[in-house]
């Protein structure tokens, strides 16, 4: 029994001895990790420090003041004196010579194309054949342009008119000849603006009738593609012989 109780007191200190010893060991753990997390924070934190040094001035002895240099004054930056121009001369001014353009001959072709352009187209005379009652009818044309080339469209214009006019019967005696004169204006589309008597034969009939003609012929072919201006106007001469 002696041997039991002592044996179960043995193992009580053990266990006493076994938990102390765990606390230390667990105590000893906690502070090594509790150092190794603080100690890296406290080896960046240094303190700034600040050296100051008091400094005393004082002045060279007179002996080494003597033996420095000199300073020299700096160099004037003022610009230099302008220079002064020299006078202007006066210039007279001499009278120009005047020159008289030489005449400068035209070209041959230029002439004669103005020459062209500004001559009036000449009277001709034509025949438009007798009529039933043996009338001899005949025309001209004058024309208010200066320069219309197109001879083909006064053809067209002459035949048109023939074919319409008609003397009256007996206006005309044997061997008299009577003429008038029609003045009338073709639009550029071929219509007539306008017609008139510009000089009469004495004979109403026969001014009548030769008026009638121009009208019946309305209208007449549109003007040339080249013609610049927007109407013709046509003095038509009719003369008739019996």
């Amino acid at each position: 029994m002696r041997f039991g109780r002592q044996s179960h007191q043995q193992l009580v200190r053990n266990r006493s001895r076994f938990r102390a010893m765990l606390c230390a060991s667990l105590l000893l753990h906690a502070v090594c990790v509790l150092v190794i997390l603080v100690s890296p924070s406290l080896s960046y934190k240094k303190k700034s420090r600040t050296d100051i040094h008091r400094v005393s001035m004082i002045s060279l002895p007179l002996s080494l003041q003597a033996k420095l240099p000199v300073a020299q004054a700096p160099e004037s930056s003022a610009p230099p004196p302008a220079k002064t121009p020299p006078p202007e001369k006066k210039v007279i001014p001499q009278p120009k010579k005047e020159v008289t353009p030489k005449p400068v001959a035209a070209k041959a072709e230029e002439v004669t194309t103005i020459a062209k352009k500004d001559e009036q187209p000449a009277e001709e005379s034509f025949n438009m054949g007798n009529s039933m009652e043996g009338v001899q009818r005949a025309g001209s044309m004058m024309l208010d342009s200066a320069y219309f080339p197109y001879m083909y469209y006064l053809k067209a214009i002459r035949d048109k008119i023939a074919r319409n006019w008609f003397p009256p019967f007996g206006v005309v005696s044997p061997g008299e000849t009577l003429s008038l004169i029609v003045h009338f204006r073709i639009a550029k589309n071929g219509t007539i603006m306008s017609s008139e008597v510009e000089q009469n034969s004495g004979n109403t009939f026969l001014d009548q009738s030769a008026l009638r003609a121009i009208l019946v012929s309305d209208p007449f072919p549109p003007l040339p593609f080249g013609f610049a201006d927007d109407d013709l106007g046509i003095h038509f001469r009719f003369e008739c012989t019996r």
